[in-house]
């Protein structure tokens, strides 16, 4: 695995952000020892975000851009991180800024942590207009502020990263993409706002029995844009998390089976349906305020949209979700039987 770092991103249409982003790249002081590189997937932009990036680059730091035209930041974090040629991976958002010394400083941080697989950080927003009153709040579902309190290993198994500033060992996605990974749900794509096509890989890490750590010092900011600074737009990211949640909750009763060797369980999708249909017909009230667009910044409504993502989800999915839970048990069992006598951080 060669030394150094590749800085990814992946975009979709960002032909108004991707200039600002890049301009931070073009900033940084990192050391000669270190090499680096960029590599742009260009996720089905139609905007003409390659061309504008091919204009703007000028660097003698290598920028690749690769194509994947499979809509969805899942797909593209795929092919971008395949693409990658350094030691470690540094995904950046295109609504992403760095500071001069973050390369280097993530370089350091993976360096500093040799049993690491992934290191994450804080974010501070960076408002394009200002900012309303119930989204501090909220800050971390739109992955802002401090994850953690203190920096350290991240040992529980909900416990987990944002993928904006987040920093892989190549070599343990490689050993987890030559065992066959790929995503089980389609995550972000135009104004679908699903999430967690990292959380994937952070908890099949976990299960690879890898490390996570939390470093504050791997500081990014984080561009919040006009639109989503709306009670309306929030809302349906919290119905978006909600059927987010529920592929990474199948994640993580098998992990735990196979880690804990428990006996194998499976939970029934009309059981399953019946439990969350539950859940969101405690608080009607609070779905029609949000409908009404009332009560703005009220804890009730956001977690009945949550509750209403995660219905509608596993409405959708219907006998697939139990499905997905054989498959996946079957799918990593014997990756997690393997991994009893070896080490991934040592397997090329």
């Amino acid at each position: 695995m060669k030394n150094g770092i590749s800085i990814l991103i992946c975009t979709h249409n960002s032909s108004r952000l991707i200039e600002k982003t890049l301009s931070h790249l073009l900033k940084q002081k990192v050391s000669p020892s270190i090499p680096w590189e960029i590599i742009l997937v260009d996720n089905a932009c139609t905007d003409g975000t390659a061309q504008i990036v091919e204009s703007f680059w000028k660097s003698d730091i290598p920028l690749k851009i690769i194509y994947e035209p499979k809509p969805g930041v899942a797909y593209a974090r795929v092919s971008g991180m395949n693409a990658c040629q350094y030691e470690y991976i540094a995904f950046i958002d295109d609504d992403n800024w760095v500071e001069e010394n973050w390369v280097e400083t993530a370089f350091n941080a993976m360096q500093a942590h040799p049993d690491a697989s992934a290191i994450g950080g804080p974010s501070e927003a960076v408002f394009e207009s200002t900012a309303p009153e119930w989204f501090a709040r909220y800050s971390q579902n739109y992955a802002v502020g401090e994850q953690y309190y203190k920096s350290g290993e991240i040992i529980e198994l909900n416990k987990l990263l944002w993928g904006a500033g987040l920093v892989l060992r190549k070599e343990a996605w490689d050993y987890l993409y030559d065992h066959g990974y790929e995503p089980i749900h389609e995550s972000r794509k135009g104004k679908n706002l699903y999430s967690g096509e990292e959380s994937e890989i952070l908890l099949l890490f976990k299960l690879m029995g890898l490390t996570l750590y939390y470093d504050p010092e791997l500081k990014i900011k984080h561009f919040m844009t006009t639109n989503r600074l709306n009670w309306k737009y929030y809302l349906n990211l919290k119905k978006s998390f909600g059927a987010s949640s529920i592929y990474l909750d199948i994640y993580k009763n098998v992990i735990r089976q196979l880690q804990e060797e428990e006996q194998r369980v499976s939970t029934h999708w009309q059981n399953e349906l019946f439990k969350s249909l539950i859940a969101v017909l405690k608080d009607p009230i609070a779905l029609l305020a949000g409908m009404l667009n009332v009560k703005q910044g009220n804890f009730r409504i956001a977690k009945a949209y949550f509750n209403l993502g995660r219905l509608i989800q596993k409405f959708n999915l219907g006998a697939e979700y139990d499905i997905l839970q054989d498959f996946l048990y079957n799918k990593y069992a014997p990756l997690n039987l393997a991994l009893k006598t070896i080490n991934p951080s040592q397997t090329n």
